[in-house]
């Protein structure tokens, strides 16, 4: 090391002052010269430059010599005594001077030169999988979408997509560099041909790559088996020559069946409920029911397993025969419909054919009898109608019950891969149309029928002819079969106008089957009590099942949740307005009750108008004096009729005549049996008249008694004076 002196020098670095003479000794790069004193005497000493700075060579009049110098943006230095700052690597930044180190470009930024200070920002629908992207083509599609053609897309419903989705990846299904790939998510289906065409499944969509179906499903919902194949036990199995022949022999079977049904149908019958009608009541009310799971089936619920399992086995009662390999013979979605729909209007035109050929075809003269007639094979033909007219209307209301799926297309709900507005769906509108058009006309005429049922009574031929409408049910009631009818279409209803909401369906199925029930035990139609009970516990059964299918169903989303506040709000401010009319028509009641005149007050009260007490005394007065005239051929006559009375208007006839003795006081203790079996009225007004009414049969015991006292007296004594007489 050397030492010179060097007077008048320029400062070394920023921050030292200059210094007229001192001392400097040689030093290495990296380093510099600071002045210090010692002992009063000044001098400069070698020192190392901080991290953020580095050692810069200068030459000035005197000499050369080193200098700290701050790092300028988009260079830093982590080291001490460094001859030069680092520019920023690519993928880093600095906009600071001094910096020991770089900063890294944040998410949806990357940076492709060195030295820069600052990020560039990726496009906006864009960002980076990592820190410090270096390129542009380090920027990738945000989360929730997926490019397709160097265009980042947004991810429909069914799809997940995390940051970087591709096309590619989608139909890779895996990949070595992402951690996470897109794919269909479980219940949703796209082709391989259209990865991004998402279609919503009903079921056997196990999601993942586009293409999968599980049970051997094919199509763009998994919904059907492959050619020559047909589904059963949920998957696809072989068609074998059995199944086609089973059907084609299945023909000849439904040929005897709707024979015997003929017969069956036209057999005599009462008003009053016997055994064997009672069981056929039972039978039906069952197959109705059965029909109505069906419909219940048909809605998208994620029943449990077996359950599930269990209402499979009810399409049959919709007609859908797939399970027993209707498709064998059919072949396509489009011909089980056809034959499904067409299956009723054959089968009227059929009957009648066959009423027509029984009346040309000469039969031996004890077998006339069993020729068909045209009133027979009507009212034969309204029992299968309208055993089935749910069935009927909801083949009808097939083609146009449709579904939207993510992508936008709409889907048949029950035959989900056939898209509707395709020529397929065309054609099974028109075919559905004509089985509705069957449906309407027959609802039309029943219902004429039941409006003229009253005017018709004394018409045996024409009573004969709607038999189906009426026998089944009281004379009081016997238009109950047109709400059985009417029940039908409606319950169809929900599939169409909520075909994307199944809660909404299910809550619809349940108002349907709520007031259907409520009718049902208000009236109580059926004239055998067996059969208003089981009808009671039927659908209060059905009712649990669809709160279960309701309790199963997830939260609905997007646009159709938005629906469903909107009509769970109407729902609501319905039920508040209802509560509040009844508060204010109890309130108008009790307010203006002097102003509404008495019979008016009780019609609002009894739902209805009661006849007058006068007229119905007058009624007594003349059934009365018919009765004291009565010979025992007409109190036979009268005893028969009473035996055919429904068993509801017998019990009626025997609580009325318990209510003249216990309420009213007319005749003596009725001994009828437990149906008439009652406590007494407790009104103050009542007790009082039935004490006079007691008081007065009384005296008219008395007096009767007397009377027929002196009457015996008056006959001794005549037979006493013969005797004298002789």
């Amino acid at each position: 090391m050397s030492v010179k002196n060097i007077t008048g020098y320029k400062e070394l670095s920023p921050g030292f002052p200059a210094l007229s003479t001192m001392q400097v000794h040689s030093y290495l790069p990296g380093t510099v010269l600071s002045s210090a004193s010692h002992f009063g005497r000044r001098y400069r000493r070698r020192t190392e430059c901080p991290a953020g700075r580095f050692s810069e060579r200068f030459t000035d009049g005197v000499g050369s010599a080193y200098r700290c110098t701050i790092c300028q943006e988009g260079t830093s230095q982590s080291k001490a005594g460094a001859t030069q700052c680092d520019a920023c690597a690519k993928g880093t930044y600095t906009n600071v001077r001094g910096q020991t180190g770089c900063e890294v470009c944040s998410f949806g930024s990357y940076q492709s030169d060195e030295g820069q200070t600052g990020c560039l920002s990726c496009p906006e629908d864009r960002t980076t999988l990592f820190l410090a992207a270096q390129k542009l083509q380090d920027c990738v599609c945000r989360a929730e979408s997926i490019e397709h053609d160097g265009i980042c897309v947004e991810c429909s419903q069914g799809l997940t997509c995390p940051r970087g989705s591709t096309v590619q990846l989608l139909l890779d299904g895996e990949s070595e560099l992402y951690e996470e790939v897109p794919m269909v998510e479980q219940g949703y289906h796209s082709t391989l041909e259209a990865p991004l065409d998402i279609y919503k499944c009903i079921g056997h969509c196990p999601g993942g790559r586009p293409g999968t179906c599980d049970a051997g499903r094919i199509g763009v919902t998994c919904g059907n088996c492959p050619k020559y194949e047909f589904i059963q036990d949920e998957r696809c199995r072989p068609c074998r020559p059995v199944h086609s022949a089973l059907w084609v022999l299945a023909c000849p079977l439904i040929f005897i069946l709707i024979i015997c049904s003929y017969y069956m149908s036209n057999k005599e019958h009462g008003v009053r409920a016997t055994a064997a009608s009672c069981i056929f009541q039972l039978f039906g009310l069952i197959l109705v029911f059965c029909e109505i799971i069906a419909v219940v089936q048909s809605v998208a619920v994620e029943w449990p397993k077996g359950l599930a399992v269990a209402l499979s086995y009810f399409e049959v009662f919709g007609l859908s025969f797939e399970s027993l390999g209707l498709g064998c013979l059919a072949g396509t979605s489009l011909r089980s419909y056809v034959a499904q729909s067409f299956f009723f209007p054959i089968l009227v035109a059929g009957c009648f054919v066959v009423q027509g050929l029984t009346q040309i075809i000469p039969f031996p003269k004890r077998f006339l009898h069993l020729k068909w007639t045209k009133t027979a094979t009507c009212n034969m033909l309204g029992h299968l109608l309208q055993e089935a007219y749910i069935m009927m209307s909801n083949i009808a209301f097939i083609p146009f019950s449709c579904f939207t799926h993510p992508n936008g297309s709409e889907s048949l709900l029950t035959a989900t891969n056939i898209l509707c507005g395709s020529a397929e769906h065309r054609n099974m509108q028109v075919f559905g149309a004509i089985l509705g058009l069957l449906c309407m006309v027959f609802l039309a005429l029943c219902s004429y029928a039941a409006l003229k049922a009253p005017a018709w009574s004394d018409s045996p031929v024409r009573m004969s002819c709607i038999r189906f409408l009426i026998d089944r049910f009281r004379p009081d009631v016997w238009w109950y079969g047109i709400i059985l009818l009417v029940r039908g279409p409606l319950l169809s209803i929900p599939a169409i106008v909520a075909a994307n909401l199944p809660g909404l369906q299910m809550t619809g199925l349940m108002g349907i089957m709520l007031i259907s029930v409520l009718i049902q035990v208000r009236f109580l139609p059926w004239n055998a009590p067996l059969a208003n009970v089981a009808d009671a516990a039927s659908c209060s059964l059905l009712l649990i099942l669809l709160s279960i299918g309701i309790a199963r169903l997830p939260a609905p989303v997007g646009k159709w949740g938005n629906g469903v506040l909107d009509i769970s709000g109407i729902v609501v401010a319905l039920l508040i307005l209802a509560v509040w009319v009844v508060v204010v028509l109890a309130v108008a009641i009790l307010v203006f009750r002097k102003a509404i005149l008495k019979r008016e007050e009780t019609r609002i009260i009894n739902l209805g108008k009661l006849a007058r007490s006068r007229d119905v005394l007058l009624i007594l007065e003349d059934i009365s004096s018919h009765v004291n005239g009565w010979s025992s051929v007409q109190m036979q006559r009268v005893d028969d009729a009473i035996n055919q009375l429904c068993v509801y208007d017998y019990q009626v006839l025997c609580t009325s005549l318990m209510l003249l003795s216990v309420e009213v006081g007319i005749g003596g203790r009725s001994s009828l049996g437990s149906t008439s079996m009652r406590i007494r009225g407790v009104s103050t007004k009542a007790q009082k008249l039935r004490q006079t009414m007691s008081r007065l049969s009384q005296v008219e015991r008395d007096s009767e008694a007397h009377d027929l006292a002196a009457e015996a007296w008056d006959g001794n004594q005549h037979g006493f004076q013969g005797q004298d007489g002789t």
